[in-house]
């Protein structure tokens, strides 16, 4: 089940102890990227690792990169009244949410020196049909990262009251074991 604020908050702070303990924390801030979703179906019965990610700079031309998962929360800290029609779920409400949603994950591009055609994989993280507003509201503004396609996953985002969350990444190869 997702966390409640204070839950997640809990959570993350045995996190960050962890990246504290490992010394992985740069200037005090966290330089993980990383997504926590609830699957729909067989989600564990405990925060777990799914996947594990990494980029390696000047390993090739291109660039590498992994952009941390964000929901559509307005400005952590707020509580539900953060969250972008809280409490809604209507296909118009969705595609706003996404619109937000593109609108985070275009500013962390942006911090990484990267943008939309560095990009090779646009998850998204619901339990709400996409199909009325992906096209449009996702790739439609991801220009040539559209090529690849969105994979969907039927996830919650890890907060209580969230039901959009999406990462991205762009990287050179991907190994599966």
């Amino acid at each position: 089940m997702p966390f409640s604020f204070e839950g997640f908050d809990a959570f993350n702070a045995g996190y960050r102890a962890v990246l504290t303990e490992w010394k992985l924390l740069v200037d005090d801030a966290n330089p993980i990227a990383r997504t926590n979703v609830v699957p729909l179906v067989g989600a564990p019965s405990e925060p777990s690792l799914y996947a594990f990610a990494y980029a390696i700079p000047g390993a090739t031309e291109r660039p590498t990169f992994v952009v941390a998962g964000a929901g559509e929360m307005r400005e952590r800290g707020l509580g539900v009244q953060g969250i972008v029609r809280h409490g809604e779920s209507s296909s118009d409400a969705m595609r706003e949410k996404a619109a937000h949603v593109m609108g985070i994950m275009q500013a962390r591009l942006s911090g990484l020196g990267v943008d939309w055609p560095d990009v090779t994989m646009v998850d998204v993280y619901t339990i709400r049909p996409i199909e009325a507003f992906v096209a449009d509201t996702v790739l439609g503004p991801a220009g040539a990262a559209a090529i690849h396609g969105v994979r969907w996953f039927p996830s919650r985002p890890p907060l209580v009251g969230l039901e959009y969350e999406m990462d991205l990444r762009g990287v050179v190869r991907e190994l599966l074991v």
